[in-house]
């Protein structure tokens, strides 16, 4: 088993435990070989941010030996309200200039 794939596993007792709804976990790797977890759910709206730090990272301390914690750099949970405000606040792709003609 991957350690993407544990994380994921972790993530989702953690949904059935606390009947968290769609739990949306994405798992992005880093450079040096560790891991960015982003873990949503519309659960989360009714929970302050360091409630689900606490609740996140409780789970990850229980399941994960010291290595596997190090490998984790960083778990990110937003709410959808959140994630749709920080969408809004990106700007918008830059369009690509055509190349000018030649004469």
């Amino acid at each position: 088993m991957t350690f993407p794939e544990k994380l994921t596993e972790v993530f989702q007792e953690l949904e059935k435990e606390h009947q968290f709804k769609e739990l949306s976990i994405e798992i992005n790797p880093t450079s040096g070989g560790r891991f960015v977890a982003i873990v949503s759910s519309d659960s989360f709206e009714e929970i302050p941010d360091y409630i689900r730090q606490e609740l996140v990272w409780q789970k990850l301390l229980e399941k994960l030996n010291d290595y596997e914690q190090w490998l984790l750099e960083f778990v990110y949970t937003p709410s959808p309200s959140e994630e749709a405000e920080e969408a809004a606040d990106e700007p918008p792709p830059r369009k690509r200039k055509k190349p000018a003609k030649r004469r």
